[in-house]
């Protein structure tokens, strides 16, 4: 048996708002971004290192995009999802 801990992988899937109904398919807000500093710094507290998986509206919007920079220069791992691009 390892003396090391169990390893679990966090992968925060950051998309626009509200995927699952019409209006939010249809306005591509992405002001869910804001929430994300909140998130890693709760991570933080318990040493957790997620990666974040974004589509193309949250990686293009400046909004999102800029909140999205800011992690990648803190270290943190930002990824490209595989969902289609407008």
């Amino acid at each position: 048996m390892s003396a090391r801990p169990p390893a679990v992988l966090v992968g925060i899937d950051t998309e626009a708002d509200d995927q699952w109904s019409a209006r939010g398919r249809q306005e591509m807000g992405v002001a869910n971004a804001a929430r994300l500093p909140a998130l890693q710094a709760l991570f933080e507290e318990f040493g957790v290192r997620p990666t974040y998986v974004v589509t193309w509206e949250m990686a293009t919007r400046p909004e999102s995009a800029s909140v999205l920079r800011a992690l990648a220069r803190s270290g943190h791992c930002v990824g490209s999802s595989a969902s289609s691009r407008p």
